[in-house]
């Protein structure tokens, strides 16, 4: 005996075939969205780790930079430390003048074109008022002149008196050598500076 089946529904009921194109489209649709998914997971698991990579950097960086400060903060603490010493050391010498006072002044007043060749102190306190002795070469007269007007305003001497003045010909040129004499003045309190 057969068996015949009858579909007694109307045609709006029966199934559909599974490769009808609604069926096809729904299932391309599908695929292409799970597709987007996933490139949109690998994208964000690109951009973690590129934010992991990043955060390890700033972390080294941070670190580094706490480091330099820490360096930065003892350097900051020994410089205050140093103003207060030197500081203390200004007021216990007052108002006396030292020697580093005197020597910085005739570097000060040295310009362009002038060699020093020595300094030398002249004199003792016995002999009366010291003087210091400057030997050094020029390039012209008005470098000396310069050279002699700026000393003269300088507070720690009590003018300028040259000694010598000679002219050098080389085969380049001429320059003069010259010797000048600085007799010291005394400081505030009256002594003279030879024991600074």
């Amino acid at each position: 005996m057969k068996v015949v089946e009858v579909n007694l529904l109307p045609p709006e009921y029966a199934p559909e075939s599974p490769y009808s194109v609604r069926n096809v489209i729904i299932l391309l649709l599908s695929f292409l969205i799970l597709g987007f998914l996933i490139l949109i997971a690998l994208q964000l698991v690109a951009l973690k780790e590129r934010y992991v990579a990043e955060n390890v950097r700033l972390v080294t960086a941070i670190n580094a930079f706490k480091k330099e400060k820490g360096k930065l903060d003892s350097l900051l603490e020994r410089k205050s430390e140093l103003e207060k010493r030197f500081e203390m050391v200004r007021e216990a010498l007052g108002r006396r003048r030292t020697w580093a006072d005197k020597l910085t002044d005739i570097w000060r007043a040295i310009p362009d074109g002038i060699w020093l060749q020595g300094i030398y102190l002249r004199g003792v306190k016995s002999q009366g008022i010291p003087s210091l002795r400057i030997s050094a070469s020029a390039l012209d007269l008005g470098r000396i002149e310069k050279f002699i007007r700026r000393l003269k305003r300088s507070p720690y001497f009590k003018g300028v008196i040259s000694i010598s003045v000679n002219r050098q010909t080389t085969s380049e040129g001429g320059f003069y050598n010259f010797e000048l004499k600085l007799p010291l003045k005394e400081d505030s309190t009256g002594q003279l500076p030879l024991t600074r």
